[in-house]
């Protein structure tokens, strides 16, 4: 029940009122004064107007990256509705509410995962609101994690490692190299390239936080190749005595080969072993007639590369004269040409 206290109705007991006013009883919110004579002093009294509310509370969670960029949907919760009791005074129109203990959990919330980045709140932890809380607002940011990768080159010819680049960075972003220049001055020192993981490309920090990143390339060294080659010969010379030529030189000649390796990074030179040895096979000297040969045969060698050249003289010294019937001194036979065995397989003539 209000009782309006700022507005009674007073009922003065005397003819008159004070001031002269009439007589009676004064309409209810008139003023009027009390003369303290027996006047009555009604007050008016009406039912409190009932009233009644009811709220939730809203908690969102938003996620976002360190640059402002949304990083996964936002989390809204919502309590459970509250509802408080109260009453309006008609007269002043002041209302009144009951205190309420009543209260909700909102729940713990993890944040999500992200590869490559950290949330700087991991768990939102779990809330207990009351009516008449405001609504709640959080923000989650995430921040790119330390990324590592690294660029070895080998050397493919030693087996070595020639460097190795390393950097780090935030997930998801360019490590600002590639190994485009790195190669290149290699080749200017006379390397090859094999292989380049990275394809030429410019890497980028993966979002793999447990296992860094690794790229390889592979280089091998310059080579060149020549073709060394040696004779070895033997020369035959048929003379008679008198230095003159008694038959046709015979010339017996082998070739050898051998290849280098050229390491032009290096700069050191190779050899293979030379080609197999050789044979000059035997060669039987001419017949002239009425000469004799110093030697009758020139026996056969096996030369190597590290054989000289050699010079061998077959000299033909003159017979003994023969008495003839006829009593005329003997001519002298044209000479055979020098003969030699065919040379067998491997040998050379």
């Amino acid at each position: 029940m209000a009782i309006d206290y700022a507005h009674p109705t007073i009922k003065n007991s005397d003819q008159t009122y004070l001031d002269g006013d009439q007589n009676g009883t004064a309409a209810f919110g008139e003023k009027v004064k009390y003369d303290f004579d027996g006047d009555s002093v009604i007050f008016e009294a009406a039912a409190l107007e009932p009233l009644q509310k009811t709220a939730q509370i809203k908690r969102t969670i938003h996620y976002q990256y360190a640059d402002g960029r949304k990083a996964a949907d936002d989390v809204v919760q919502t309590s459970k509705e509250f509802t408080i009791h109260g009453t309006r005074n008609p007269f002043t129109q002041e209302e009144t509410w009951e205190k309420s203990a009543d209260s909700d959990n909102l729940a713990k919330v993890d944040s999500p995962v992200i590869a490559g980045y950290m949330p700087d709140i991991p768990i939102v932890d779990a809330q207990k609101v009351h009516f008449g809380d405001k609504d709640i607002v959080k923000t989650v940011s995430y921040k790119a994690d330390a990324q590592r990768l690294d660029v070895t080159f080998i050397d493919d010819t030693t087996g070595q490692t020639l460097k190795t680049v390393a950097k780090t960075g935030p997930s998801g972003t360019s490590a600002d190299y590639n190994t485009a220049k790195d190669i290149k001055d290699y080749q200017d020192a006379h390397y090859e390239l094999v292989s380049d993981s990275t394809q030429g490309q410019n890497v980028i920090f993966d979002y793999d936080t447990k296992n860094d990143q690794h790229y390889v390339v592979h280089l091998k060294h310059q080579i060149s190749s020549l073709t060394d080659i040696k004779t070895v010969s033997r020369t035959i010379h048929y003379i008679y005595a008198d230095g003159t030529p008694a038959s046709d030189d015979v010339v017996q000649t082998a070739t050898f080969t051998r290849s280098d390796q050229h390491d032009l990074v290096t700069n050191e030179t190779t050899w293979e072993d030379w080609t197999e040895d050789q044979s000059f096979v035997q060669v039987i000297s001419p017949k002239i007639d009425g000469y004799t040969a110093s030697q009758d045969v020139v026996a056969g060698i096996t030369v190597t590369p590290a054989s000289d050249d050699s010079v061998v003289t077959v000299v033909y010294s003159k017979n003994p004269e023969e008495h003839h019937d006829n009593g005329q001194p003997g001519q002298p036979g044209q000479p055979e040409q020098p003969s030699d065995k065919p040379a067998q397989p491997g040998q050379t003539q």
